[in-house]
């Protein structure tokens, strides 16, 4: 009997060890380095294709995660004196969502190719070089994540002198990469806002929103709303500095609090606003809105607040909750002056389809907005 169970848990501990080396990052992520051609030249550069084979039913973070607690993906190769190495540029990473996130995050799945460069010095000695790439990741399947990884991968090349005869490989597979980052860098250039959540995060991206919020209060639409502001409070100035201090922050928060449902809004019905955008003549209705909206910010033309909007806006009304309504009201006539700013975040906020992104998008331009 006794026999019979020790056998039965060295069998279970089997299992175990058995699954946790499957398990383990090094046999979820796999590398292979592509080179060019089958030898190089001295005082040549050669471009280097890293290819990353992910296993079916796992992720990696890319390369700049959207969470700051993930472990973003990283590149490196060995020092090799008389080698230098070229800028690292990683494929652009999807946004999806898993059980564990309520939010998208940016992963790496199934196979994919980070590009890469080397140059060879004219007076290097070696008649070989060895390139190891050394790739850092954290692996995650829809349920929890693993922790670090690192998985190498070394490959020798013959080196020859200057001029003797070079035999080139994986032409079409380099012309096809390299021509796909090319497009990624061009179209990288007309840089939007979902590029720079994308790469720069969530705080960043609020404060490039802070900063739009500020500079909104230069449009000429605007104006108008600031004497509307000024004489409300010159009829609360009875009050205590401390007093004004928290109207102010109350008459803000009014601000916040109607952009902030327009966040909310254009996030829950964010699949109807994403399908509608599939229509070219949605999207051409859209287009032509922002272009006649943005020549009034351009002088063109003048929007003015309609003559009951600023009677309403102006309107004198005592208490906390009368100030808060106030910023309630002015954030309502703002709206039409800021009208291709609000449309393109609300088209953004729609496509991310979060409610807390769109609450907190909506709420830092009000803030933004209504600062000074």
């Amino acid at each position: 009997m006794e026999n019979k169970n020790i056998k039965l848990i060295s069998l279970l501990l089997f299992f175990i060890t058995a699954n946790a080396q499957l398990f383990q990052p090094e046999n979820i992520v796999s590398i292979n380095t592509l080179l060019p051609a089958k030898q190089f030249t001295k005082q040549s550069s050669y471009p280097l294709i890293i290819e990353v084979e992910i296993q079916p039913g796992w992720h990696i973070n890319s390369n700049q995660p959207l969470e700051t607690f993930l472990i973003p993906t990283k590149l490196a190769f060995n020092d090799v004196p008389g080698i230098t190495f070229g800028n690292i540029q990683y494929q652009k990473p999807e946004q999806k969502t898993f059980s564990f996130s309520k939010s998208k995050l940016s992963v790496y799945e199934g196979k994919i190719f980070i590009l890469s460069s080397l140059t060879i010095i004219p007076d290097y000695t070696g008649d070989s070089l060895s390139i190891r790439s050394s790739l850092t990741y954290q692996a995650c399947n829809d349920q929890s994540c693993l922790a670090p990884g690192q998985t190498e991968h070394t490959i020798t090349i013959p080196v020859i002198d200057q001029g003797g005869k070079v035999e080139l490989i994986n032409q079409a597979i380099f012309d096809a990469t390299i021509a796909k980052f090319e497009v990624a860098k061009i179209n990288k250039k007309d840089q939007g806002l979902g590029d720079i959540f994308t790469e720069s995060g969530i705080l960043y991206t609020l404060l490039f929103i802070f900063l739009g919020g500020l500079a909104l209060n230069l449009t000429p639409c605007v104006y108008p709303l600031i004497p509307i502001t000024v004489s409300f409070f010159a009829g609360q100035s009875e009050g205590t500095k401390g007093g004004l201090l928290v109207r102010a922050s109350l008459y803000v928060l009014g601000m916040s609090i109607t952009y902030s449902i327009l966040g909310v809004v254009a996030a829950l019905t964010g699949n109807l606003f994403g399908s509608a955008l599939q229509n070219p003549f949605i999207l051409i209705f859209i287009a032509c809105v922002l272009v006649i909206l943005a020549l009034s910010m351009f002088g063109l033309y003048e929007i003015r607040v309609p003559q009951k909007l600023a009677l309403i806006g102006g309107k004198s009304r005592s208490g906390f909750l009368g100030t808060l309504f106030m910023g309630l009201t002015v954030g309502l006539i703002a709206a039409p002056c800021i009208g291709p700013f609000v449309i393109g975040l609300l088209t953004f906020v729609s496509e991310k389809g979060d409610p807390i992104i769109g609450f907190w998008l909506f709420f830092v331009l009000a803030l933004g907005l209504g600062t000074p």
